[in-house]
């Protein structure tokens, strides 16, 4: 009806269903295999074009075939052709524009690798013209090679041959470096053995380690030794060169003491063989200690003090013999008794041996008191015997011999001291390093005084005015501390002030809310960073000057702390209001995140300290996680339920799927049970929820199509058994008109009938009234007959448009008359429609004599009624 309502207001007109033929199957078959042949030409044509983009590219413009393009479009390989296909196809074939697309990317990285790996080369290339080469940096290299991956092989050889000569140069380094290391270790090995050797030898060896490491130092990657390294072993190749020449000129002069020795002691032996007595022991022995020392010569002093017994032997007759004039008698010596020579020969005894012990350990100064105080014993009263005598002449030669090296090797050292001082001045070094060595410098010098004797005064007057030169820099950088800590005295006093003015103009003791904390936060946090910045200040001065600022900055700092306090406070409240918050509440991350808002909100209008400021945090942060922990602890138990619910769903569905041979008659039952089922289970996973929904829908739609079916085969069944009645009735009412409706022909009518099984839905009744009142044949039947005639026919053309079923063309003024009235009738209100089946039952219950034509129409109204 409503397909009749459509036509009616649009004025549709009225067309019958096309009728295909053969003629036009076959039409259609053969277009279909000229279609076929055109894109399987169409396929071979792209396939022929496999070296000729430009062609290529033509064709898949102008194809309408997409399988034909895309094999096309396999080959195109050119930027220019990609990129001209993908404009083109790009809301054409998205199969050819995602292949575009692909391989137009994949020509960006390519060329984004090839422009890495020429970074990388050149940076290679750099690095292998760089003087000073950095293990580091070729690791890099090496890194940013690698994130390159697969470089092409003109790239990737060029880049193997300069990693091959920073390989090379890193190579030349670790030896260099290894070779450096060998000669500190040989330097340190001659150092321990230069004083078992000969000082030739051992120089020897300095100059072939000291030409090695000139050779180390001129190869080109000497850069790339440590500086310090270099340093140690210089100043241990001089350390031992000065040792060694200090070693030479000991021997040279040591040669010359034994030589002057041996001269000595030649011309007082060859003058003691002709005249002994005219020779004096004491001047001798004199000019023997005078003489430079020789300590490892023991023998002189043995022929030494042969020649003074001698020359005393010869010397005790004459002295004897002669006379002593008057005036140069001596009065005799008081007796002295044995305990007090014994004591006396002790004592100088003891002090013969601590003398010889010092002169042993090297110590002058203490061998020099105990010879002092052996010159003030009295040897007269104690009378030493000769061993004495000449242990204490040996011992004073010795002292003396080393008394005039220590003088030597002072004024030596001195010199050195004094050219390190005159040298100190021209060399550039930090301050502190600069006054350390001056000072260090000043200590030797003191230091030499006690072990060498006192310097002239000339020397002295040399050196201090060198060491006051070398130290000038450091006075004038002791002046400039001090004119920096008198400025920085002046910039403390003026930043006290500014933050005094600048917290009286703010008015922190008005409003709160109308002061802007944040800025006096950050104006503290500047304050004290200006004043962590100020330079060192005086001892004396400084507290003062700290005590001044602390006070004037608390005029900032405590407003400020009260106010961090309050804010400390609204922080609390937020955490609070976060623990109190429902996890299981609909709309509880809006809220949450609203909250979060107000926590950035306060933090960027008032920072607080970072300890409160990191405690609060870690407490707000803690009750968020809470907060979604308990929200994702609850998503588990839901996903849970809803995993139950998917399997309870699933089970469902497997019971609707093995229903599919069940018998139809139970399968209607089953479909609402499961529907009700279905609507009582929760939701299940949303990933799984349109896969679940398609299978229960895939599942009950089966079930459906087979009760549709059932429906429908029995509607088939219904129609055509009515189909069969009413021909009967129409055989019975025609042979009742043709007066044929003998007993032989009624009996056949009847057993036709009862052969045929009965009509549902109470129809049986219906038709049979009619077949009983055709086989009855009264004239009352035969009347009715030719009376329903055009009732029946207008019923039927009425059924026809209720039904939407064609009408013969002849009727369609009657149609269209028919149409308006049916319409009419429908807008009536309070008028319930009437049923298709209620109007065909009606249709066939009204006795009419029909022709053919009219009986075809009432059959494909029941067909129609009945679909």
């Amino acid at each position: 009806m409503f397909r009749f309502l459509k036509r009616v207001f649009k004025r549709e007109p009225v067309s019958e269903a096309p009728v295909v033929t053969e003629s036009v199957k076959a039409e259609q078959a053969d277009r279909a295999e000229q279609q076929r042949q055109a894109r399987q030409a169409a396929l071979e044509q792209a396939i022929a074009l496999a070296h000729d983009e430009t062609a290529a590219t033509a064709f898949i413009l102008q194809s309408d075939y997409p399988d034909a393009r895309r094999q096309a479009a396999q080959h195109l390989h050119s930027r220019a052709c990609l990129e001209q296909v993908l404009q083109a196809m790009r809301n054409t074939d998205r199969r050819v524009a995602r292949l575009m697309q692909q391989r137009l990317d994949a020509l960006d990285q390519e060329e984004k690798r090839a422009a890495q790996a020429d970074d990388a080369i050149a940076q290679a290339e750099r690095l292998v013209q760089l003087p000073l080469l950095m293990v580091n940096q070729v690791t890099e290299l090496d890194h940013a090679w690698r994130r390159i991956g697969d470089a092409p092989a003109p790239q990737r050889e060029r880049f193997d041959a300069s990693r091959e000569q920073l390989r090379q140069r890193l190579q030349a380094q670790t030896e260099l470096q290894r070779a450096l290391l060998d000669a500190g270790t040989a330097l340190t090995r001659l150092i321990e053995a230069a004083p078992a050797m000969p000082a030739a030898e051992a120089s020897q060896q300095l100059e072939t380690l000291e030409a090695s490491i000139a050779t180390h130092l001129a190869s080109p990657e000497a850069g790339s030794l440590p500086k310090a390294r270099v340093q140690a072993v210089q100043e241990q190749a001089a350390q031992l060169k000065a040792q060694l020449g200090k070693q030479l000129a000991a021997q040279a002069q040591r040669e010359e003491a034994l030589q002057a020795r041996l001269a000595a002691l030649d011309a007082w032996e060859a003058q003691a063989g002709q005249d002994a007595a005219q020779l004096d022991d004491a001047a001798l022995r004199v000019t023997w200690q005078s003489l430079p020392g020789v300590s490892d010569a023991p023998e002189l002093d043995q022929r030494f003090d042969a020649l003074a017994a001698t020359v005393r032997a010869a010397r005790r007759p004459a002295e004897a013999e002669r006379p002593a004039p008057a005036s140069m008698k001596t009065p005799a010596p008081a007796p002295v008794s044995a305990q007090d020579q014994a004591e006396a020969r002790a004592a100088m005894d003891a002090a013969l041996g601590a003398m010889e012990s010092a002169l042993e350990e090297g110590s002058l100064q203490a061998a020099a008191e105990q010879d002092r105080a052996l010159r003030a014993m009295d040897f007269k009263t104690m009378r030493p015997g000769e061993e004495a005598l000449s242990r204490l002449s040996r011992l004073r030669a010795e002292l003396a011999r080393l008394q005039g090296w220590a003088r030597w090797g002072g004024n030596v050292s001195r010199e050195e001291l004094l050219k390190a001082a005159q040298d100190l001045a021209t060399q550039e070094m930090a301050v502190a390093e600069r006054a350390t060595k001056v000072g260090s410098l000043r200590e030797r010098w003191k230091s030499l005084d006690a072990s060498a004797g006192p310097a002239s005064r000339d020397a002295w007057l040399r050196f201090d005015a060198a060491c006051t030169e070398a130290y000038a820099p450091v006075a004038e950088h002791f002046r400039q501390l001090a004119e920096e800590r008198r400025q920085n005295l002046d910039h403390a006093a003026a930043l006290t002030a500014e933050v005094s003015a600048h917290a009286e103009s703010l008015g922190l003791e008005g409003e709160p809310s109308a002061v802007d904390w944040k800025g006096v936060a950050a104006y503290v946090s500047r304050a004290t960073q200006s004043w962590q910045k100020l330079g060192p200040i005086e001892r004396r001065e400084r507290k003062a000057a700290e005590a001044a600022f602390g006070a004037a900055l608390d005029l900032l700092r405590k407003p400020l702390a009260a106010q961090q306090q309050r804010e400390v406070a609204r922080r609390e409240s937020l955490i609070a209001e976060v623990e109190a918050l429902d996890a299981g509440a609909p709309r509880v991350t809006d809220t949450l995140k609203a909250i979060q808002e107000r926590w950035q909100e306060q933090a960027r209008a008032l920072p607080l300290s970072r300890a409160d400021e990191q405690a609060l945090w870690q407490r707000f942060r803690h009750a968020c996680d809470a907060l979604f922990a308990e929200r994702k602890e609850s998503a588990r138990t839901l996903d849970a339920e809803r995993q139950q619910h998917l399997e309870r769903r699933q089970a469902l569905c497997a019971t609707l799927e093995a229903a599919v041979d069940a018998p139809v008659a139970t399968l209607g039952q089953l479909l609402r049970d499961s529907a009700a089922a279905w609507r009582e289970i929760g939701p299940v996973p949303r990933a799984a929820q349109q896969q679940i929904d398609d299978r229960y829908d895939a599942a009950t739609a089966a079930l459906r199509q087979r009760v549709d079916q059932a429906r429908q085969a029995a509607a088939d069944a219904q129609a055509a058994l009515l189909q069969q009645k009413f021909a009967l009735c129409r055989q019975a009412e025609q042979a009742l008109v043709d007066g044929a409706l003998d007993d032989a022909r009624r009996e056949a009518l009847q057993e036709a009938w009862r052969a045929l099984p009965a009509l549902g839905g109470g129809n049986e009744r219906i038709m049979a009234a009619r077949f009983e009142a055709a086989i009855a044949g009264t004239d009352a039947g035969r009347d009715a007959l030719h009376r329903n005639r055009d009732l029946v026919m207008e019923e039927i053309l009425q059924m026809e448009i209720r039904l939407g079923v064609e009408s013969p063309p002849e009727l369609s003024q009657e149609r269209l008359k028919q149409q308006i009235q049916v319409l009419q009738s429908s807008l009536r209100s309070g008028q319930r429609p009437v049923e298709p089946q209620q109007m065909l039952m009606q249709l066939c219950a009204q006795p009419a004599l029909l022709d053919d034509a009219a009986a075809a129409r009432v059959e494909r109204l029941i067909r129609q009624a009945q679909s």
